[in-house]
This record gives structure tokens, C-alpha cells and sequence, in this order.
């Protein structure tokens, strides 16, 4: 204890004297540099998945494109089951017995068949429906990393920049389920919107120019 004392003492001795700098002796009272790795900042930022895909065009289009296959397979559907409730009326109306068996094998048959149509038809345009999703959204990803890590963003999360509606229970009920509460991190949706409808034009290539000469 006593030689701890006198060194203590000596180094104050030798600070006051002007042979110690007081840069010196914080440095060697300091912990090692490898003992306090420096942590790289990590930056966020924000990203509207729902705004984006509701004016993704490329997105829009497939979609719209998916809904108008769909219509018409209903329709036909529609027309069948038409078609088995005339059956379904003249087995009723028919006093034949003959007749009445012939027609119930029939329209139990048709009846089937309908029911399978219809399943095969949901799980195909559901099918087809989740592969556009995963398309996309897989697009959405590259672009959104290959931004960030240009602009030097660390993390994108998800959000809705839509404001509850205080009036609107549903959206009130929405509000209260997201995960971010307020943030100032940056809004980069509308310029991976940009990226995605630059990368889908670029894949699809350059435009035809029409050659014909005006008359």
C-alpha cells in the first residue's frame, strides 16, 4: 500500500513539474483501443409496401389482367349451373319414372363435374395470383437493397404513411396494430416505385418504332 502511495505521488509530482502532459497520462489511464470496438451507425429507413403495389403499374396490370380471365371462367361456371337448374327442373316436373332415374344420374353426374370445375378453377387463380405477389415482391426486394445500400441505409422497414381516420373504426383498429408508433427515418416508397417501374421497362426492352413512313 505504502508503494502504491509513493508512485501516485511521483506522477503527480511529475505532472506538476511540467515532465508528464495531461494527454499523456489520460491516454495511459485509458482502456486498449481493441477493448472498445467501434460500432458502425445504423441507419433506417421507411418503405409503404401497400403504396407501392397499389400503383406499381407492371403489378396493376397483371393483376387486372388475372381478374379478367377470372370473370369470364365465371361466367361460364355461371352458364352450367344454369344449365343444371333446367335439369334440376325437369327431373322435378317429369312424372316419368324412367325418365326421373335417367335424369338424376344425369344431373348428379353434371352436379360433380360442376363442383370439381369450380374448385380446380379457385385453386389455379389463386395459384396464379400468389405467383404475381411473389414476383413482385421479390422485384420490390432487389431494388429496395440495391437503393439502400447505395444511399448507405442499414434497414427498411415497413410502414403506412396513410393517417388513421378518426372516424373510420377499421382504420382505427389498423392504426392500432402497427408496429411503429412515429419515426423521422426517411420515406424511400416513391423512389423504389421509381426503381420498379424502371427495372420492369428495362426487362421488357426497348420499344418497336413504327417504320412506316406517313403517307
Amino acid at each position: 500500500a505504502r508503494r502504491g502511495i509513493l508512485v501516485v505521488a511521483a506522477v503527480s509530482l511529475i505532472w506538476i513539474g511540467g515532465g508528464l502532459s495531461e494527454r499523456w497520462f489520460t491516454h495511459s489511464l485509458a482502456a486498449p483501443e481493441s477493448e472498445q470496438p467501434k460500432l458502425p451507425a445504423t441507419t433506417i429507413t421507411m418503405i409503404d409496401v401497400a403504396y407501392i403495389f397499389n400503383n406499381f403499374k407492371a403489378f396493376k396490370a397483371e393483376m387486372k389482367t388475372l381478374e379478367e380471365t377470372g370473370q369470364g371462367i365465371q361466367q361460364q361456371l355461371a352458364a352450367t349451373q344454369a344449365q343444371l337448374q333446367l335439369l334440376k327442373a325437369r327431373l322435378e316436373q317429369t312424372e316419368d319414372k324412367g325418365e326421373k332415374e335417367k335424369l338424376e344420374v344425369e344431373l348428379a353426374a353434371k352436379t360433380k363435374e360442376f363442383q370439381v370445375s369450380t374448385h380446380k378453377f379457385q385453386q389455379e387463380l389463386e395459384k396464379a395470383e400468389a405467383k404475381v405477389y411473389y414476383e413482385y415482391y421479390s422485384l420490390m426486394q432487389e431494388e429496395t437493397k440495391k437503393y439502400c445500400r447505395a444511399k448507405g441505409f442499414h434497414v427498411a422497414l415497413k410502414f403506412a404513411r396513410d393517417t388513421i381516420r378518426p372516424d373510420d373504426r377499421v382504420s382505427i383498429l389498423q392504426g392500432l396494430q402497427r408496429p411503429i408508433v412515429f419515426s423521422d427515418a426517411p420515406d424511400i416508397s416513391d423512389d423504389i416505385l421509381k426503381a420498379l417501374d424502371a427495372a420492369v421497362e428495362a426487362k421488357a426492352g426497348p420499344r418497336k418504332v413504327d417504320e412506316k413512313k406517313p403517307r
